[in-house]
């Protein structure tokens, strides 16, 4: 009798009929995109991810976030009492088909209460929909149940997805430049907003504009987006070095030689990360390269004899050293540095 009276009084209150018609193919794929990201956020938790499990839980309720604002947008559209009924209906049919649906069924039907108390005007009101097994012509309906443990609201399609968006990772992007850098302020101000982490960024110096590039990590699918509009690449800790040693001077003239230090493919996550450059490379370039580059410092190097040993001796050695991208060149490295390592002795072989 109290629900009939509600129901009546519900219906009265929306008398003036709404120009908003409900949109159910756009209510049903904000319900479906609602739950998906429940899945992930849930998959998130669930301690599956190890390293990955704070990015992935970061990244799964940003986009859950983001499908609950799109839903409650089309729920504030809802004016009168056929909107609520309607929605009532899709979300039913909605919870019947999984343990995840009638969880995000109980949450959703939990924000049409809130829109339909906002619109009746009532305290208390509830929308015209009963919450039991059967309605009061002893038809079933549904009653939404929300999961007693996140394992319930995992599909392996979330999983899949989840995995494929998640890790942190890293690209280089570039682009040129003129000296007003309003291209440069603006893929900064992306990066910031996407909560993207700068690791390196160089500017390379060119004829005409300057090309900037960046190394950064960031989610996947921001990474995805900006390699859309900005040349650039994935890395996978194959970054490769350029290091350019310089001996000689005024008098006997200047040598110069180029070497190329890269990782195999069994290298990575031992060589091609900017830290292992620093720490090995930079820190003694010529002793790096004459353990695995022998023969191609000859050239640049003259034979002496010290205490009865016959050494190699780089005469006012200079080393520059560029970082980039693999199969990039030295012109679009994300890191340079230049060392002034004076008279540099080694061992002959």
């Amino acid at each position: 009798m109290l629900r009939k009276t509600f129901l009546a009084l519900f219906l009265s209150t929306f008398a003036v009929g709404s120009l908003y018609a409900i949109d159910a193919k756009a209510f049903d794929k904000a319900i479906n995109d609602y739950a998906d990201g429940i899945s992930k956020t849930a998959y998130a938790v669930s301690g599956d991810l190890g390293d990955n499990a704070e990015a992935a839980y970061n990244l799964a309720a940003e986009q859950t976030e983001e499908a609950e604002k799109r839903l409650n947008k089309i729920i504030a559209e809802f004016n009168n009492a056929d909107d609520f009924v309607e929605a009532e209906k899709l979300l039913n049919d909605f919870s019947k088909k999984s343990e995840l649906n009638s969880h995000s069924a109980a949450m959703i039907s939990k924000m049409l209460k809130s829109r339909a108390n906002f619109v009746a005007g009532l305290e208390g009101a509830e929308i015209p929909v009963t919450n039991e097994n059967k309605d009061e012509n002893g038809e079933e309906v549904i009653t939404y149940k929300t999961a007693a443990a996140p394992s319930n609201l995992l599909k392996s399609r979330q999983r899949r997805l989840i995995m494929i968006e998640t890790p942190i990772a890293e690209a280089v992007v570039m682009l040129e430049d003129t000296d007003k850098n309003r291209r440069v302020d603006n893929l900064e101000q992306l990066l910031k907003r996407h909560n993207c982490n700068v690791i390196a960024s160089y500017r390379n110096k060119q004829k005409k504009n300057d090309k900037y590039c960046y190394y950064f990590s960031g989610k996947k699918y921001v990474i995805d987006a900006l390699l859309g509009h900005y040349e650039g690449a994935v890395v996978n800790s194959d970054l490769v070095a350029f290091v350019q040693i310089t001996t000689g001077g005024f008098w006997g003239g200047k040598k110069k030689q180029m070497f190329t230090v890269g990782p195999k493919r069994s290298d990575r996550h031992t060589m091609g990360e900017l830290s292992w450059y620093k720490s090995v490379v930079e820190h003694a370039p010529i002793d790096y390269l004459a353990e695995n580059q022998y023969n191609s410092l000859l050239s640049i190097a003259s034979e002496e004899t010290v205490a009865g040993k016959k050494k190699l001796l780089f005469k006012n050695a200079k080393a520059e050293i560029w970082v980039s991208a693999a199969n990039m060149s030295e012109n679009e490295a994300i890191y340079h540095s230049e060392l002034d390592l004076g008279d540099v002795y080694i061992d002959a072989k």
